[in-house]
């Protein structure tokens, strides 16, 4: 079987994050909303980057939506749905930053800039 960024992700969420043994203290909620995010995208990663960053960014993704889904379900008493997380897109989180523009004044501010202000890295 090939790699797979998706495939990668989930088993990095459930196995490394989710059924990690310092996290046992975990509610069982935890465990079955976490079962109901989908990890999708492109088998390789869209954009040339060091460390797996697209399953880092989609499983810190996933975390997030896993605990505020917890917490909806906890104070609302609502069942939340299944959540998919983009991989391709999670992996923008870290271009975030390089998109960003920094005003003192504030008269400008623009997040994100117009497309013909920002600078792209090569690759």
């Amino acid at each position: 079987m090939d790699y797979s960024v998706p495939v990668e992700a989930r088993k990095i969420f459930l196995d490394g994050i989710i059924s990690h043994p310092a996290h046992r203290n975990l509610p069982p909620l935890v465990n079955d909303i976490a079962t109901n995010i989908i990890f999708e995208g492109n088998a390789a990663p869209c954009m040339p980057m060091n460390w797996r960053f697209a399953e880092a960014a989609s499983v810190l993704k996933a975390l997030e939506v896993t605990l505020i889904n917890a917490l909806v379900e906890h104070k609302y008493l609502a069942k939340t749905g299944a959540t998919r997380i983009d991989t391709d897109r999670a992996n923008l989180l870290y271009m975030a930053a390089l998109l960003t523009r920094v005003d003192p004044d504030g008269a400008n501010a623009q997040v994100p800039p117009p497309l013909d202000q920002v600078c792209f890295l090569a690759f």
